[in-house]
């Protein structure tokens, strides 16, 4: 949302024009159209007049900015990777709703690899090193996080509908 709008709530986008990103991403498709959605107390389209999909954050960032829709639903790193290349100043968008974090590309094995060199992995990405610190500097991120199968249910609950 951009905050030259004067739009501060929630409730004052209803009617208005929104882009979201893709219907199969997670972050610009599924989630907001269920947890947003619920959040709102209402399906997506009938709470705003206009829906685009964009085809990719970067097109809703776009079509935000430049005022062709009113709110976009796009990832934050996207919107990270904006200010850091200063295509916008960290004070034009204002953030009105955030999901529940989710999970981020993760890395998986083959379920035919070995425990032992599933384990032996593991522990080199989970290792304090300093190839690892300059591959989080090129992702802008913190570190990993160990997630299982269950930290997907959610997800998998949108896909199923």
């Amino acid at each position: 949302m951009r905050r030259a709008s004067g739009i501060s709530r929630i409730s004052q986008l209803k009617g208005g024009r929104v882009a979201l990103t893709d219907p199969a991403s997670t972050s610009g498709g599924l989630i907001p159209n269920s947890e947003f959605a619920a959040a709102a107390g209402t399906r997506l389209e009938r709470f705003f007049a206009a829906q685009v999909y964009a085809g990719s954050h970067d097109n809703a960032l776009d079509a935000l900015l430049e005022g062709r829709v009113d709110a976009a639903f796009v990832a934050s790193v996207r919107a990270d990777q904006y200010l850091q290349s200063q295509r916008m100043e960290r004070d034009t968008l204002r953030v009105l709703w955030r999901s529940e974090p989710i999970h981020y590309d993760p890395f998986v094995f083959s379920g035919g690899l070995s425990p032992t060199l599933k384990r032996r992995v593991s522990e080199l990405m989970f290792a304090n090193s300093p190839a690892l610190a300059a591959f989080f500097d090129s992702q802008q991120a913190t570190g990993l996080v160990a997630a299982g199968d269950a930290d997907y249910e959610r997800l998998r609950r949108y896909i199923a509908r």
